[in-house]
């Protein structure tokens, strides 16, 4: 039985087989992550243009025994990122972190805040983005607390100097010190995004554990 079905999102990957199809790697609001081929791509200069990592797009796709095949996509957004390779490492993250169609509410609305956070040049985003995942997997079980000790909600952005503080404060941060942000810092700038995730969470438990 073929299912017929649309989801909103990011493209995470595009992999290229054969000449003219490819497997795209999509992570929607409604499905999570899927993998889908993508037919004649490389000869249609419209499909080339839809599935591209800087787009926030609709795709339709049928799923048939466990296999997905994306019909077709539209364009809603252009995402206007300033710093792509920032943008592009996340969205490795993501692809690394997630199971296939499995709805992940929390992630989704993480992958929007940094759209926009990264329509600026702004310092500190890896870090940020690592801590945030930490704690959607519950191995930062802590509520992110600014040096003003306001409760830093989703639709706060709180980024790192000494320690780290929310959009409406300056003040330096007293609940992260700057030594455990270089620990995590260290991590966060380094390729962890290819690793296994099994071993990722294994070196992310020992960095914790100094927080």
């Amino acid at each position: 039985m073929s299912l017929y079905l649309k989801d909103e999102g990011f493209v995470l990957k595009i992999k290229n087989i054969k000449e003219t199809d490819a497997i795209v790697s999509f992570f929607g609001r409604n499905y999570g992550k899927i993998y889908g081929l993508v037919k004649n791509l490389k000869i249609s200069p419209k499909n080339i243009y839809i599935f591209d990592q800087s787009h926030y797009l609709k795709i339709f796709f049928v799923k048939k025994n466990e296999r997905v095949k994306i019909i077709s996509g539209i364009v809603l957004k252009e995402l206007e990122i300033k710093d792509l390779k920032s943008w592009l490492w996340a969205l490795n993250v993501i692809k690394k972190f997630t199971l296939e169609f499995k709805k992940e509410n929390e992630i989704f609305n993480l992958l929007l805040i940094s759209s926009k956070i990264l329509k600026f040049n702004i310092s500190g985003f890896k870090p940020w983005f690592l801590l945030k995942i930490l704690k959607i997997m519950g191995l930062f079980n802590e509520n992110f607390i600014c040096a003003c000790q306001r409760n830093l909600e989703k639709e706060d952005f709180c980024f790192f100097k000494d320690g780290w503080f929310c959009k409406n404060c300056t003040k330096k941060g007293i609940k992260v010190w700057k030594n455990d942000l270089l620990k995590i810092k260290k991590i966060a700038l380094s390729n962890f995004p290819q690793k296994a995730p099994k071993v990722l969470i294994e070196i992310l438990k020992n960095i914790l554990q100094y927080l």
